[in-house]
C-alpha cells in the first residue's frame, strides 16, 4: 500500500510502507524513485543500487541509480554516489562530495568538501579530492596525492 501526504506528488519525500509476506519494509519516494534506509547509518539507498551491510551511509547521504558500494566505505554528511559508480575498500566521502558516472574508487580514496569524481575516472590507493576539485573523463589517479580545487 502506498500513502501520499495530503495527496502530494511523488516528487516529495514521502514515507511508504509495503506489506510483503515478511516484515514491513519502509521506503521513501523521491522524484518518482524509491529508496530504502540503509541499516548501518540510516542513509538512503535506491532500490536499483547495491550497498553492502558493512558500508556506513549517514542519514543525509544517498546512493542512487545503479551504484555499487562495498567493503568498509563510509558516506558521511550530504554525499551522493550515483550512476554506475563503484566504491570499495576504505573509501570515504564527506561534506557534499559526489562520485558519479562510471567512476571507480578503491583503497583509501577520500572525497572531501565538494570533491567530485565522474566520467570513467579511476582513483585508487590514498588519493584525496577536495575543495571543489573535479576528476572526470578517462582519468586514472593512483598513489598518495591530493587534488585540491
Amino acid at each position: 500500500m502506498e500513502c501520499h501526504a495530503n495527496g502530494g506528488s511523488q516528487d516529495r519525500h514521502i514515507p511508504v510502507k509495503v506489506q510483503h509476506d515478511g516484515p514491513i519494509k519502509h521506503f521513501t519516494s523521491i522524484g518518482g524513485f524509491r529508496y530504502r534506509q540503509h541499516p548501518n547509518g540510516r542513509g538512503l539507498v535506491a532500490e536499483t543500487a547495491f550497498v553492502a551491510s558493512t558500508v556506513f551511509v549517514a542519514p543525509l547521504a544517498r546512493v542512487d541509480d545503479f551504484a555499487v558500494v562495498t567493503d568498509s566505505v563510509r558516506l558521511f554528511d550530504e554525499t551522493v554516489v550515483s550512476g554506475h559508480a563503484r566504491l570499495s575498500g576504505s573509501v570515504t566521502l564527506r561534506h557534499f562530495a559526489v562520485a558519479t558516472g562510471d567512476a571507480i574508487l578503491s583503497g583509501n580514496v577520500a572525497l572531501i568538501h565538494h570533491g567530485f569524481v565522474g566520467g570513467h575516472a579511476e582513483l585508487e590507493k590514498s588519493v584525496r579530492v577536495e575543495h571543489y576539485a573535479r576528476v572526470v573523463g578517462d582519468s586514472r589517479v593512483s598513489g598518495s596525492l591530493t587534488v585540491d580545487g
